[in-house]
């Protein structure tokens, strides 16, 4: 396997677990978990502290691996070539429309249940960061 693809496989599984991190990060935050996890407070706290911790080690290690000056100037162009840009492009759309319709089912949740504005902005917000790091890495992987 290429320096370059290793490189490649590396990003994809670093946004995969950014991606899954920060899913779980927030969702343990929200208030409607908190009203539902009485019994288990203390083992979704700490979830929620342990996926917190993985994502900022994640996020450290996605940015220190992949700045310009950590990879030769071919790898940099081969990770960053037309194609890349385009699937970067396509996963920013998955990401709004995940947002559009995270938008669309919290409103119709609230017509059957109570959902706060907290709530509802902290899902909307998760749909369109995670959606797009997933949609980019399973782009990547298939190659195109």
């Amino acid at each position: 396997m290429a320096d370059t693809e290793k490189l490649s496989e590396r990003r994809r599984w670093l946004l995969v677990l950014l991606g899954l991190s920060f899913l779980v990060w927030q969702l343990t935050d929200l208030e409607i978990t908190e009203s539902v996890q009485t019994a288990w407070r203390g083992p979704v706290l700490a979830t929620g502290l342990v996926a917190s911790l993985i994502w900022i080690s994640a996020l450290i290690l996605l940015l220190l691996n992949f700045r310009k000056r950590a990879m030769t100037s071919i790898s940099h162009e081969i990770l960053e070539d037309e194609l890349v840009r385009a699937n970067r492009r396509s996963a920013f759309a998955v990401g709004y429309g995940m947002m559009m319709l995270a938008a669309a089912v919290c409103f119709i949740v609230t017509r059957y249940a109570d959902l706060t504005a907290k709530d509802a902005v902290n899902i909307i917000l998760v749909a369109g960061i995670v959606m797009p790091m997933f949609a980019f890495a399973w782009l990547e992987g298939r190659g195109g």
